[in-house]
């Protein structure tokens, strides 16, 4: 890709870039090839992209009156990328604050339209005009909140509790900055930490004539030597990060290289369902029953990455699955739950019933019912026993005592309230 940057477009007819400067960017991949990675190139060049940007490609082979198209959407980059199989080296144009490419129409600059009406006129009020802030596309404010959320988030001296703390904090960053970052050492002492992103070859006009001649002279080698060459040509993201372990069992950070020079990505590894499930919950509480659709579009509109529809899914039923509870997390709490009212209820009686898999040969059992009989139920309902069978005896000291002879409520076989009270 051939980037002119820096500079601003003439009048047509022959428009021209002029003002500007040009540099080459290798090693883009297709799939990836989008607003954000221009944006990554550009700063990666210093060059300013806080303010607002526009961009543009030429169709091969032709002028820049005509055949000059804008980057906005992903159908436009879809559309510059059918050329490039055909013709490899595209050309790419930025412009920044304003654009004087408006909707392709050419402009006569030989007769100009000049000519006015009263009905072409129109007031304006300057003050109830929209601010250059104000313009800005949603897009441009998200990336300032993201630049101004991971600022910090990183600086010598800084301390964690534990290592679980540190290495959440690592994939957070790598999530909010949408780098490649992998663990290069993590054992319980250190962290060492560095970004495998892909760095652009960015050369000059000569550099890169040069480049393509040393190509041609050796487009005869082979095997080894190609390789070697080709490896010894990547650049390596600067970016690093090291933490190792305090006296006080506290995780500090000893280096930290805050540079990167690779490209922003939107596949990142440390991106995965357990974390993007952290961040829905609220979502998930307010709405249980939202579509997998809109949790994807709300992920992917928050952390500006790729997410498939297949991980949005996964994410929605951690989420759940942390509100909620594990069912099979609960179940294991059931023998505690079992000590504990044994140990607060003296003589209390309970009985699990579980059942076998159909396969003999495993061990595992499965929960079925339980029984559960409090010691103060039972002593109530003995109580009521023994005074029923006193009153029985001595109502009937001719004949033998027995419950039934009384009926009605003293029937312990007919009222409904002595079952109900507990088995005996």
């Amino acid at each position: 890709m051939k980037l002119h940057y820096g500079g601003r477009f003439t009048e047509c007819p022959n428009r021209k870039y002029v003002e500007g400067e040009v540099t080459f960017v290798d090693m883009i991949d297709m799939q990836q090839f989008n607003i954000d990675l221009l944006y990554s190139v550009l700063n990666s060049l210093g060059y300013d992209s806080s303010g607002t940007l526009y961009f543009h490609y030429k169709i091969p082979l032709k002028w820049l009156d005509k055949f000059l198209k804008p980057l906005v959407n992903e159908s436009d980059f879809e559309g510059m990328l059918e050329y490039v199989p055909k013709h490899k080296t595209m050309y790419v144009y930025v412009e920044n604050g304003n654009t004087t490419i408006g909707t392709g129409e050419l402009i006569d600059t030989i007769k100009p339209n000049v000519t006015l009406s009263e009905t072409d006129l129109h007031e304006l009020d300057f003050e109830s005009c929209p601010s250059d802030n104000e313009n800005d596309s949603a897009r441009t404010q998200g990336l300032r909140k993201l630049r101004k959320g991971i600022k910090n988030s990183f600086f010598v001296g800084k301390e964690f509790a534990n290592q679980q703390e540190a290495k959440d904090r690592i994939r957070a960053y790598a999530v909010e900055a949408r780098r490649n970052i992998e663990f290069k050492k993590n054992d319980k002492l250190r962290l060492r930490v560095i970004c495998k992103g892909v760095v652009p070859s960015v050369n000059n006009k000569d550099a890169f004539v040069d480049k393509v001649q040393s190509q041609t002279d050796h487009k005869s080698d082979k095997g080894k030597k190609v390789i070697e060459h080709e490896e010894n040509d990547k650049v390596e993201c600067p970016w690093i990060l090291y933490i190792s372990k305090g006296d006080k069992g506290k995780w500090v950070v000893k280096t930290f290289i805050d540079e990167h020079k690779c490209l922003q990505s939107r596949k990142i590894k440390h991106c995965t369902s357990t974390f993007l499930s952290k961040h829905i919950t609220d979502i998930i509480t307010n709405n249980p029953e939202i579509p997998i659709l809109a949790v994807q579009e709300q992920l992917q509109k928050k952390f500006h990455v790729g997410v498939s529809r297949t991980k949005a899914f996964r994410a929605k039923a951690k989420a759940q699955k942390i509100m909620k509870g594990d069912a099979q997390n609960q179940y294991a709490l059931l023998r505690d739950y079992v000590i504990e009212l044994q140990r607060c209820n003296p003589d209390t009686t309970v009985k699990i019933d579980v059942y076998r898999e159909e396969d003999p040969e495993i061990n595992t059992r499965i929960f079925r019912r339980i029984y559960v009989c409090l010691g103060a139920l039972k002593k109530g309902t003995y109580i009521l026993v023994e005074l029923v069978w006193a009153v029985a005896s001595t109502a009937t000291h001719h004949s033998p005592p027995s419950l039934t002879t009384l009926g009605g409520p003293t029937d312990l076989h007919s009222d409904p309230r002595v079952k109900a009270s507990g088995p005996f």
